[in-house]
């Protein structure tokens, strides 16, 4: 009996070590520290309505009207991946409707506030009547041909 408990630790242990090493794995990648770099980097902060949105399967491109923002003019592409381009009352984003971290997935729609890094908290919050329906991180996707494509044509 005292064997199996010390094979069934010993497994145990092996799997926590396997899962450690897989994680530090993916932190010390070139584009885990790119990002890493952009998000500690990031200052923008950004009120805005979707008045637009475009599909490409799992990413989307919405494109808001800015409320408030702290730059009328940010345009950031590192590694040609980017979030967000603001110009002027416009400003268009990427995001992802698939979140591998939550079991369900986010659907922004016509019409609905967000609120982008609010107090540099790197977060996209969704707002609805002034109640918080949906917070997300902020990520960086390919550029391909999102800003040719969009309400701030590159």
């Amino acid at each position: 009996m005292k064997k199996i408990i010390i094979i069934i630790l010993g497994i145990f242990l092996a799997f926590i070590l396997i899962i450690f090493l897989i994680i530090k794995g993916v932190e010390s990648t070139p584009m885990h520290k790119d990002h890493q770099n952009f998000i500690e980097n990031f200052d923008l902060e950004l009120k805005g309505e979707i008045i637009e949105i475009k599909s490409d399967t799992s990413l989307r491109i919405a494109c808001l009207r800015v409320e408030e923002s702290n730059y009328k003019d940010y345009n950031q592409i590192d590694n040609n991946r980017f979030f967000i381009r603001v110009k002027d009352s416009l400003a268009v984003m990427i995001y992802s409707v698939k979140d591998l971290r939550r079991p369900r997935h986010h659907q922004y729609k016509i019409g609905s506030k967000l609120v982008i890094n609010l107090d540099n908290n790197k977060k996209i919050i969704e707002i609805d009547n002034g109640d918080t329906i949906d917070v997300h991180s902020i990520r960086k996707f390919p550029v391909r041909d999102y800003l040719k494509n969009s309400c701030i044509p590159d």
